[in-house]
């Protein structure tokens, strides 16, 4: 049975095989090391089906974040590891074998770059929001 906090520990796994990213833990304004990698889930549909399956599609957030001191270092620091994420959530997402074993499938990726204010404090860096992640159950009653 798959579930979301299983989906988002399986990215928190993938984004720290990534060099030169940190996965982030505790307060945001605690940080240490930039650039640090959020996981979080968004918002979602659920839908329940007659025969007790229920359907989840959850919009799912990853982000790269840095401060604010020096925007030409976030370029070139977050800026190029935008599409080293993308592919390694896609590879997982979509791959036949080795891939994530918490969703059936996802609807498309989006990103927000620049300013971003997570945990209430204002950063720089990226957004990339994973839409219709699906996870499907069977409900026994």
């Amino acid at each position: 049975m798959g579930t979301l906090n299983g989906f988002i520990n399986e990215v928190v796994a993938e984004m720290q095989t990534i060099d030169g990213i940190n996965q982030a833990s505790g307060l945001v304004d605690k940080v240490a090391t930039w650039p640090f990698v959020p996981v979080t889930a968004s918002n979602g549909d659920i839908k329940q089906h007659g025969d007790g399956t229920v359907t989840y599609l959850h919009n799912v957030q990853v982000g790269l974040l840095g401060t604010r001191q020096d925007i030409n270092v976030a370029n070139q620091v977050i800026l190029p590891k935008l599409e080293t994420i993308v592919e390694v959530l896609y590879e997982k997402m979509v791959a036949s074998s080795n891939n994530f074993t918490d969703i059936q499938t996802f609807g498309a990726m989006n990103y927000t770059y620049g300013p971003v204010e997570w945990g209430g404090v204002v950063m720089f860096g990226f957004i990339l929001e994973i839409t219709g992640v699906k996870i499907q159950n069977l409900i026994t009653i």
